[in-house]
């Protein structure tokens, strides 16, 4: 049987949890009204706690700068993105070539780019921003590598690409190539269009494949 003080203690730890995840669903709605009515890098998050209603601290308790709550807000969306890639965005396990795995990522990743324009490229500013924390190693980027890395680590394995292929320094290069500033520069300085990104990524593929 429980003590009495241990049951209450307990109690107390659960309702600090609830408020815990209230709080930080509240931030969350609160960011994102803020970001539909303004332009989102305008918005501080001395702003988004006030609107909130709730202290600095329990906002950087949750978030530790603009970043890491644009990753949250955008979590939901590539979360999909990740489940997609997990399934082999759709094609039976076997049935295409890692090479073929690897293009289609960096297509569905522009994509992704191009329906969340605005919120990446303030997700990419706040990161770099910080001093001791760059976009590169946030969450969604390890992702992404990881994953590139897998289906070269494969691509190897099967033969399709020549056996000294370093795949982690590739997987960096690839991904650097289809990264929110360099992807936004391209279409929007260069004027130069999805599909022509896309068959650029897949023409250096096509240099790493054994054929």
């Amino acid at each position: 049987m429980e003590r009495p003080g241990k049951a209450v203690e307990l109690k107390q730890r659960r309702e600090e949890r609830r408020d815990a995840v209230a709080n930080k669903q509240q931030l969350l709605q609160t960011a994102q009204e803020l970001f539909a009515e303004r332009d989102i890098e305008s918005v501080t998050m001395t702003e988004i706690a006030k609107a909130a209603g709730v202290g600095q601290g329990t906002l950087y308790r949750h978030f530790a700068h603009k970043g890491e709550l644009l990753e949250a807000l955008l979590t939901p969306h590539f979360e999909q993105f990740q489940k997609e890639a997990k399934g082999n965005f759709g094609f039976e396990q076997g049935e295409a070539q890692p090479i073929q795995l690897i293009y289609l990522f960096l297509k569905k990743f522009a994509r992704f780019i191009e329906e969340h324009t605005t919120y990446l490229l303030a997700l990419y500013r706040a990161y770099q921003a910080q001093e001791d924390r760059s976009f590169y190693q946030c969450e969604g980027f390890t992702w992404n590598r990881e994953r590139v890395v897998f289906y070269f680590q494969i691509a190897v394995k099967m033969g399709a690409c020549r056996a000294d292929l370093d795949c982690e320094y590739l997987a960096e290069c690839l991904l650097a190539a289809i990264q929110v500033d360099l992807y936004l520069y391209q279409r929007h300085t260069l004027g130069w269009s999805e599909e022509r990104i896309v068959n650029g990524l897949a023409q250096l593929l096509d240099g790493l494949a054994v054929h």
